[in-house]
């Protein structure tokens, strides 16, 4: 099972499940993603690049 299955399946269970990740559209602060959002009931967290 890949990964992305199984968080749903976590998610679908009630478990909380967080993703941390880069947000890699963001450019000088701006991007087409937002920092914060849930998406089927995992919730992504996107921070700014460091390069």
């Amino acid at each position: 099972m890949s990964a992305p299955k199984r968080l749903l399946e976590a998610a679908s269970r009630r478990h909380e499940v967080h993703v941390v990740t880069r947000n890699r559209l963001r450019s000088g602060g701006r991007g087409a993603l937002r920092r914060e959002e849930v998406v089927d009931g995992v919730r992504v967290i996107r921070l700014k690049p460091l390069v």
